[in-house]
């Protein structure tokens, strides 16, 4: 006898006649899937503060400024203070003088004559001019008038003859006195000195004394 059969091709996703419910594409409502995160999680960033904190500075206290210490010592307006004090017009007295001195730094001063007296008469050449730090001698300065070779604080005929004398070797001068000598003023103590003196005493010429 022959057999007949018939073949069914069922395709994937089709109804089939026993399971006429099978759509195309309907999915079974018991099973879900679970979703997939394409994306990593977003991270929330803590915001950071871009400035550094402001410091409060304390207050400090302005003090005022100190005053630098001056020194004891002198000065004048009047005179030239150097290697000696010169600028002393003769005959001029010992507190004419020591008006024109400047004690600066609480210094004190004192006058003493060519023998180391004080001096309250006339200021001559050889005279010393002490300068003190409370009871401390800081300085010594000698005084230099020019013309006056002997030392009385006068310019006259008499320094004229003992610097005549000194030209021919017949006395010395040194220091304080052979400076005074160079009444000419050219750095030379000779003859000319002593003419100057002479001319000056008669009120003919001046003598530079600074």
């Amino acid at each position: 006898d022959e057999r007949i059969y018939t073949l069914t091709v069922v395709r994937e996703g089709a109804a089939t006649p026993d399971n006429p419910d099978d759509e195309p594409g309907s999915e079974d409502p018991g099973q879900t899937e679970n979703p997939t995160d394409s994306e990593e999680p977003s991270v929330t960033e803590e915001p950071t503060d871009t400035e550094e904190p402001s410091v409060t500075e304390e207050p400090t206290d302005t003090e005022e400024p100190v005053e630098p210490e001056i020194p004891a010592s002198i000065t004048s307006e009047k005179y030239k203070i150097g290697t000696y004090i010169t600028g002393i017009q003769p005959g001029t007295t010992a507190e004419d003088f020591l008006s024109g001195i400047t004690c600066l730094g609480g210094a004190a001063v004192k006058l003493l004559d060519k023998n180391g007296a004080v001096n309250t008469g006339t200021v001559g050449t050889g005279n010393v001019l002490q300068v003190f730090d409370g009871d401390i001698l800081i300085k010594s300065y000698e005084i230099v008038i020019y013309g006056d070779v002997s030392g009385d604080g006068k310019i006259n005929t008499l320094d004229a003859i003992k610097l005549n004398r000194y030209t021919i070797g017949l006395v010395s001068l040194s220091g304080v006195y052979l400076e005074a000598a160079d009444a000419s003023r050219d750095t030379r103590v000779n003859t000319l000195d002593s003419i100057f003196i002479n001319r000056f005493s008669i009120g003919l010429v001046a003598i530079n004394q600074n």
